[in-house]
């Protein structure tokens, strides 16, 4: 993850950016800027989607995720937790409710 965010997206920003600095320039079609923009936003979109996914895996392992695979029928969950991704990226924990 560390690897994509500093080298993947750094590379497909500089790419987009060098486009549009052509484009400006006169020496590049706003159809192949709009592709580099798009690509750009792509991997952003990729990056966050893998994110999200390692942190609820990781939240699952350690168990402060509830689901309905991990429980037979006869239990019922013991806590509720409420959790918002924050602008870094990062889960944080809002509210931990018990459940009856």
């Amino acid at each position: 993850m560390e690897s994509y965010r500093a080298e993947v997206l750094p590379e497909a920003e500089k790419a987009y950016k060098a486009r549009l600095n052509a484009y400006k320039q006169r020496r590049e079609t706003w159809p192949n800027v709009l592709d580099t923009q798009s690509e750009l936003y792509m991997r952003q979109s990729e990056y966050v989607r893998n994110l999200v996914a390692w942190r609820e895996s990781q939240t699952l392992i350690e168990g402060f995720l509830l689901t309905g695979a991990w429980t037979s029928r006869r239990t019922r969950p013991h806590r509720a937790i409420l959790m918002q991704p924050s602008s870094r990226g990062e889960l944080l924990l809002l509210h931990v409710k018990r459940v009856a």
